[in-house]
């Protein structure tokens, strides 16, 4: 084991992702619905927003799968969430009372191409109807290969999306069987195939390690098999084992779960194929090609972190819409009830589904900052960052103490109030990020492992 080998799995710990600051398990029930009113009405007239529409709906259960997931076949059940959808799009845009920009524009899921063509489209048009996508704007939809049709391609492609992103995890069909997700290449290739043809070119796919019977010659190959395909980003997640969360994990445990270490050779493994293949590292767990918007972002500084992970979006507020969907806005976060049962009836009702969320004070934007820049950017500078805030270093200065052990261990200098990682490491990013957090509590729980 190499020496950086160790002194990553030393601070392998469970820590928080950092998509948000405060992040999600610091959410609370004191957030109403017409509190989540009054801050939509609080959105700055000329502020460019990102909008975001959550789909729960799935086939079937992949065991790995830790989002807000619901299994159905009934068309109607779908027809009626998306009904609701649309109706929550046009109370937000009544209680935020202007018509604002929008720069991006992203469904995730559950399976947003699960759902009938039509519902779809009368979600989409419903957003253009009350708010405004700026040229250029990016206008992106996860996919799954396995829902796919030719006319879903199409579709998409006449309702302006322009980049989609496919999960993939592994190509080997016996880590597909024990994830229960049978999605074989010449699938991925087809699907791809299609939404090239009806001219949506950008295409992004998600691989995962610490799978059960995965090795690192395996991961290995899923990389090479995903580069194929071409794709301009890729984003490479260490599968996040939560049962107490996500009870459908439990299934996983009849097998081998992959170690710290198997882990840290998988990712190892699967970094140095991308780096082969031109995929630039970017944050803790994407890569992108040269002419990629993000690999720009990055060298340019501009890359940002919110719900969806690394982003080109500067937008600073982002409205969700559907079940278990967050809102990052100007005075705090609002995330909507998981429970589609919940969800449908609150809606139905003229209620804003708010279910938790968090009010954000200027010591939590200011903090969120700095978190932000190390997960995108490994460095910090605190100085800089407190006078944009009007606030002080001396306000962060209980960050420091907490990151001693990394700087004698070689990782880390804090110099002329600078915070910067020695070594790219996605790990230790994670970590130093944490220092700063004052709502986490080092006590192992709640969070997945750093590597």
């Amino acid at each position: 084991m190499t020496t950086t080998e160790q002194l990553t799995l030393k601070y392998n710990k469970p820590v928080p992702r950092y998509t948000s600051y405060p992040t999600a398990p610091h959410f609370h029930s004191g957030i109403t619905s017409d509190m989540y009113q009054a801050w939509l009405g609080n959105i700055p007239a000329d502020e460019t927003i990102s909008i975001y529409v959550h789909i729960p709906f799935c086939k079937s259960m992949c065991w790995y799968c830790g989002c807000n997931t619901r299994i159905t076949s009934n068309a109607d059940v779908m027809t009626e969430y998306c009904n609701n959808v649309i109706a929550e799009i046009k109370s937000a845009a009544k209680a935020i009372g202007k018509r604002l920009k929008v720069s991006h524009f992203q469904w995730g899921g559950g399976t947003p191409t699960y759902i009938h063509t039509h519902d779809f489209k009368a979600i989409s048009d419903t957003v253009k109807e009350h708010f405004d996508l700026i040229d250029g704007a990016e206008y992106a939809v996860e996919i799954d290969p396995r829902t796919l049709t030719k006319e879903m391609a199409n579709m998409l492609a006449s309702c302006g999306v322009n980049r989609v992103s496919f999960g993939v995890q592994d190509f080997d069909p016996k880590v597909q069987e024990a994830v229960n997700r049978i999605q074989p290449y010449d699938m991925t290739e087809q699907a791809i195939k299609w939404l090239r043809d009806a001219g949506i070119a950008q295409v992004n796919l998600d691989l995962m390690y610490g799978l059960p019977l995965q090795t690192p010659e395996s991961v290995k190959e899923s990389v090479k098999l995903a580069a194929s395909l071409n794709p301009d980003r890729l984003a490479l997640f260490g599968y996040a084992h939560v049962p107490w969360m996500k009870k459908h994990q439990k299934m996983l445990e009849r097998m081998d779960i992959p170690n710290q270490e198997e882990r840290y050779a998988q990712f190892t493994m699967a970094t140095q194929e991308l780096e082969k293949h031109g995929f630039n590292a970017v944050g803790i767990d994407h890569f992108a090609k040269d002419a990629d918007p993000m690999w720009i972002a990055k060298k340019d500084g501009s890359l940002r972190r919110n719900f969806q992970g690394y982003t080109t979006d500067t937008a600073d507020t982002l409205v969700g819409f559907g079940a278990s969907a967050v809102s990052c806005l100007p005075d705090g976060y609002a995330q909507n009830n998981p429970s589609t049962k919940a969800y449908n009836m609150l809606v139905s009702d003229g209620i804003f589904p708010v279910h938790k969320g968090i009010a954000t004070s200027q010591q939590d934007k200011l903090r969120r900052d700095i978190i932000m820049t190390i997960m995108c950017h490994h460095k910090a500078d605190l100085k800089e960052i407190s006078i944009r805030h009007n606030m002080s270093v001396s306000d962060v200065a209980d960050a420091l103490p907490k990151m001693d052990d990394i700087i004698s261990d070689g990782l880390l200098t804090v110099d002329n109030n600078i915070v910067a990682l020695t070594q790219p490491n996605h790990a230790i990013a994670r970590v130093v990020a944490s220092c700063f957090d004052t709502y986490f509590k080092d006590d192992g729980t709640k969070h997945a492992q750093a590597v």
